[in-house]
């Protein structure tokens, strides 16, 4: 035990005093060169390595020199958009997304398009993007041919909503010009737009401009607008017969101005325009004092009624439902209501009573009782269940008389109804 001890000491010691000895000594000429050979090759490689790096973050800048064109040279102006739109036809495919092209192109540009955008104006040029309707067929007997020459004449336009400007896409060149004036804006295409007002007789583009000033400065030029209105529709430009549609529908887009604004100032001058010389109904005059005056129209409606001028069926007919919109509220319509009921019993009478068709001369008052029904106070309600007993002390008929019953419980219902004032 002893002796491996000493062997173990004697070991120990004889490490430390090795490590003392040598821990200090230089290494060998040799390894110290190949040691200084190794750190300057991978200094070098690390400096390389750093430059690399630095050129690979940098972004080379090329230089190309060109030559300067002029402004007119390098982009097209206001006359190659014009001379472009000019050239489009309704029946390509591309046309309306070419014509927005130009137009938005147009307001690119700004004011300095708007000289050349007059010249064409004051040149009274226009162009349709729309293709023209299909034909209509022959009509197959007279009763047909009579009905669809109501519906295109004066009076026919009275059963169909006023005209409104297209707001997706304009559909003639003009309209499209004015559009693009408006969103240009500015003073000059402020005067440029009045200009146009003054000088057009064209209802649809009066139409289009009372949309855009209106936008631009609303109210500022309402009387103007009205004005130029009134004028155009006191003395109307003739329409050719080969005339698009648009012009065919001047008096609507003009009458539709002044119902939107409820101008009465017109008023005195529709009543003598309702009627015409050779008696025939203007449906827009008659659509107009009827939505403007509303029951106040009834002494003019009653009176147009009477005319001896009108002699045609469907004319009597437009007449009546203007004044039907107001029984139970205006006893002049109540007693237009009890002369066409017994018109249309009288003529019931007439007929083969296994045609159902003659239920048609009684159907335009009896469905004017039921009429906006849910929205009438309670007072109309219990008028116009009155008209209807009335009505139904006049015909024996079966159907008829079920017919009555069912009227009669539906307008019963919603006098309860409301009475009870439940109005959901």
């Amino acid at each position: 035990m002893k002796q491996f001890i000493a062997i173990l000491a004697a070991a120990l010691i004889g490490g430390i005093a090795t490590y003392v000895l040598t821990r200090d000594a230089p290494p060998p000429r040799e390894e110290r060169e190949a040691n200084d050979s190794h750190l300057a090759t991978l200094a070098a490689l690390r400096s390389e390595n750093k430059s690399l790096k630095a050129k690979a973050n940098q972004r080379e800048i090329i230089t190309v020199e060109v030559p300067a064109k002029a402004e007119s040279e390098s982009l097209p102006n206001a006359a190659h958009h014009l001379t472009q739109l000019q050239t489009l036809q309704a029946t390509d495919g591309r046309t309306k997304r070419r014509a927005v092209h130009y137009f938005e192109s147009l307001v690119d540009i700004g004011e300095d398009a708007l000289p050349p955008i007059e010249e064409f104006l004051a040149a009274s040029q226009d162009l349709e993007f729309n293709l023209p309707p299909e034909p209509v067929p022959e009509p197959r007997n007279e009763r047909e041919a009579r009905r669809r020459k109501w519906r295109e004449g004066e009076a026919g336009r009275y059963f169909k909503p006023f005209p409104k400007p297209d707001n997706s896409f304009p559909p003639t060149l003009r309209l499209g010009l004015l559009e693009t004036i408006a969103h240009i804006g500015g003073d000059p295409a402020e005067a440029l737009l009045l200009k146009v007002l003054e000088k057009t007789l064209r209802g649809v583009e009066v139409a289009y401009l009372e949309i855009a000033l209106q936008e631009i400065a609303p109210d500022q030029y309402l009387d103007r607008i009205l004005a130029v209105t009134r004028g155009i529709l006191a003395n109307p430009p003739t329409v050719a017969e080969d005339a698009s549609e648009l012009d065919r529908r001047t008096k609507g887009y003009l009458y539709s101005i002044l119902v939107k604004h409820n101008d009465r100032v017109f008023v005195e001058t529709a009543k003598g325009l309702l009627i015409t010389e050779d008696g025939s109904l203007d449906g827009y005059a008659l659509s107009y004092l009827r939505q403007v005056l509303g029951a106040e129209a009834m002494p003019i409606l009653l009176a147009a009624y009477k005319d001896p001028r009108i002699t045609n069926e469907f004319h009597k007919a437009a007449l009546r439902d203007a004044a039907l919109r107001f029984i139970g509220t205006s006893p002049e319509a109540d007693a237009i209501f009890q002369e066409s009921v017994k018109e249309g019993l009288a003529k019931m009478k007439e007929g083969d009573m296994f045609d159902f068709k003659r239920y048609e001369h009684i159907a335009q008052p009896l469905g004017a009782l039921m009429r906006d029904v849910d929205e009438q106070p309670v007072d109309v309600i219990v008028a116009r269940r009155k008209l209807l007993g009335d009505a139904r002390k006049q015909s024996s008929d079966i159907l008829l008389q079920f017919g009555f019953t069912a009227m009669d419980k539906r307008l019963g219902e919603e006098q309860k109804r409301r009475q009870s004032g439940d109005l959901k």
